[in-house]
């Protein structure tokens, strides 16, 4: 397990950013077409005003 872990690192954190990435591109694509959440639960940008 010592030696299996370290080398699964790596995989597991560029999977995690792309994932990333293809979360905040459907956000952004639901809030485009007016399917995202309603007004008091808005995104993160409009909570701290941005």
């Amino acid at each position: 397990l010592k030696h299996i872990l370290p080398n699964c690192i790596s995989p597991i954190m560029v999977q995690a950013s792309m994932d990333l990435g293809g979360i905040i591109l459907t956000l952004a694509a639901f809030k485009f077409f007016r399917i995202g959440c309603s007004s008091p639960y808005s995104g993160v940008g409009f909570d701290n005003q941005y």
